[in-house]
């Protein structure tokens, strides 16, 4: 699903007009995104929790050459997922018949 079918499913489930939903999703990001630049977490609580991370400076290598490339510290943006969207994949009735649900 890109950023256009969300506007148009969160349109019609929320029965709202395409300009409104896009309006709402727009103020949803831009929150998000808000809290994520002062490296404050997101959790919306049930679906899942936005956070900033550190990755570590580290060694890598150029894919074309082989040599030993630095690659910098840097800071990136994790997703934990929470538990109704890991059962939306996990049950979605397609799961192997063996696995159960959790209680």
């Amino acid at each position: 699903m890109n950023k256009a079918q969300l506007i148009e499913q969160v349109a019609a489930r929320a029965e709202l007009s395409q300009a409104m939903a896009k309006k709402a999703v727009d103020a949803f990001i831009d929150g998000i995104k808000a809290s994520l630049s002062t490296h404050t977490p997101v959790a919306l609580v049930g679906f899942g929790r936005f956070e900033t991370a550190r990755r570590p400076a580290r060694v890598g290598r150029d894919p074309r050459s082989g040599k030993p490339l630095n690659i910098p510290a840097a800071m990136t943006v994790k997703f934990r997922a929470g538990k109704a969207p890991k059962d939306a994949v996990r049950f979605n009735g397609e799961a192997d018949a063996k696995t159960k649900p959790r209680k």
